[in-house]
């Protein structure tokens, strides 16, 4: 929710603020306070936007690689690790025996997990 929050609610305040700063004519209501927006400068609107388009991307970006940077993949788990263990166990049973294995042996606990351990 909070990604959602940042997301949503900051980028179209920005880019009002940018079409706002782009005007050159408001219009003046009758208590002298401005309202809409008459006449727009349309080459000061299109510099203003792509700026904050671009520097929005490029910061991203810096993010994004920042994240990929620092991201260490998670270790395996022992129950993953396990239940390879046993569908190649059960693999090599089918087409031959345990000790066909090279250099290795496999070993059963008492809950009927495989170890393979080198020779």
């Amino acid at each position: 929710m909070g990604v959602r929050i940042l997301g949503t609610i900051p980028a179209p305040l920005m880019f009002g603020s940018l079409i706002d700063l782009s005007c050159i004519l408001w219009q003046k209501t009758c208590d002298n306070e401005s309202g809409a927006c008459l006449i727009y400068d349309n080459k000061k609107m299109s510099r203003n936007l792509l700026s904050l388009g671009i520097s929005l991307k490029v910061l991203s970006l810096i993010f994004f690689f920042f994240a990929w940077f620092l991201y260490k993949p998670p270790l395996p788990s022992i129950d993953a690790q396990t239940h390879k263990l046993n569908k190649i166990n059960s693999d090599s049973n089918s087409n031959s025996s345990t000790s066909d294995v090279p250099q290795c042996c496999a070993k059963f606990n008492n809950k009927n997990k495989i170890a393979i351990t080198k020779l």
